[in-house]
């Protein structure tokens, strides 16, 4: 089509209205088609094509959880890693038989309110006291012992208490602090042997034998163990001497605390209940543990540099359980308890406070 003249010279006379209205076409189309493209990729949003960050110092951690701080623009800035650790060592439960065992009384009416079996073959005793139906089958006391160290001098069979001493003689010459005869032949339950009427005159070497064989034929005793036969167990109560090598007893096989032979209080027996033993001033001891703190990211281990030992010294470390959780991957303040518990009953606790801070806040 043909402009006229007079079209001519109009759009001559408003060439930049012109110009101005192309450009405003130009770019409402190009705005719609931006909308339409971002319908379909969030990338291209304007807040993510100029307001996106990248996170600081570190990559997107391959495990563990992730703590954020705000950068005040509702953006978030990765900064932590949580590498959390539990700590679950309890002790261990005990078995039904165990907890049975604890919460025995003996009926005070009976005459005779207990059962002592000896496993010869292995070298324990085990107490069983009565049930509801007058049998003696409720195990309740374990005691780890010595029998004959040759075979034969601890006869196998049946016996019963008959008599009962202190600091009784020996046939070697040596003397047991308690002692309970319950054979024939001058068979008893007595203490480790002392060389004399002393109790500070043990034969420590002996005791270190208590679970194995080493007798003359008596069943060797520390002094709480044969003590407690002595009170506990009257005239007439019946024992039976076996062999059992596969089966200790119902409540295991005890272990026996080791007295070292060069102490200067080697003579005594740890177990003996007298107010003048040394040993009572000793423990179960934890050492080496102590609040720490450390740097965020930091390693830890909370085994290193503790250590345990019994009553007379010697390193039950192993022993050792730790509970408690931490985080070293996360700041903050951290509570781990040590626990240990000794072979006669001593016992040690303590908590300590591990700090992770981040210095570079």
């Amino acid at each position: 089509m043909r402009l006229s003249r007079k079209q001519k010279r109009w759009i001559r006379e408003h060439k930049g209205l012109i110009n101005l209205m192309k450009f405003i076409v130009v770019l409402v189309v190009v705005s719609l088609l931006y909308f339409v493209a971002t319908l379909f990729n969030d990338s291209l949003k304007p807040g993510n094509l100029f307001g996106k960050k990248e996170p600081v110092g570190m990559q997107e951690p391959s495990g563990g959880e992730t703590q954020n701080e705000s950068t005040g623009n509702n953006d978030t800035v990765q900064k932590y890693v949580s590498s959390p650790v539990v700590l679950d060592e309890p002790e261990q439960e005990l078995s039904d038989v165990e907890k049975a065992a604890q919460e025995y009384v003996a009926n005070p009416n009976q005459d005779k309110p207990y059962l002592i079996r000896v496993n010869r073959a292995a070298n324990c005793v085990t107490v069983y006291g009565i049930d509801e139906s007058g049998f003696y089958s409720i195990p309740v006391k374990a005691m780890v012992c010595s029998t004959g160290k040759n075979v034969g001098d601890t006869p196998l069979g049946n016996g019963s208490i008959t008599d009962k001493y202190t600091f009784h003689p020996m046939v070697d010459g040596t003397y047991g602090q308690f002692a309970v005869r319950f054979m024939s032949g001058g068979i008893l339950f007595h203490s480790v042997p002392y060389y004399t009427q002393e109790k500070d005159n043990l034969e420590t070497e002996q005791f270190n034998l208590l679970g194995d064989v080493a007798s003359l034929g008596c069943v060797r005793l520390c002094v709480r163990d044969v003590l407690w036969i002595y009170e506990n167990c009257p005239v007439g109560t019946d024992v039976i001497v076996y062999d059992d090598a596969a089966d200790p007893g119902p409540l295991g096989k005890p272990e026996m605390i080791k007295i070292p032979t060069n102490s200067q209080f080697a003579g005594w027996d740890p177990t003996d209940p007298d107010s003048q033993n040394p040993w009572h001033q000793y423990s179960a001891m934890i050492s080496g543990a102590n609040d720490t703190t450390i740097e965020v990211g930091e390693s830890y281990d909370p085994r290193r540099g503790v250590t345990a030992v019994d009553t007379c010294g010697n390193d039950i470390t192993d022993k050792m359980k730790l509970s408690g959780t931490y985080d070293t991957g996360i700041p903050g303040t951290y509570s781990i308890t040590y626990s240990v518990t000794d072979l006669i009953g001593s016992s040690a606790t303590q908590t300590i406070t591990l700090t992770v801070v981040d210095s570079g806040k």
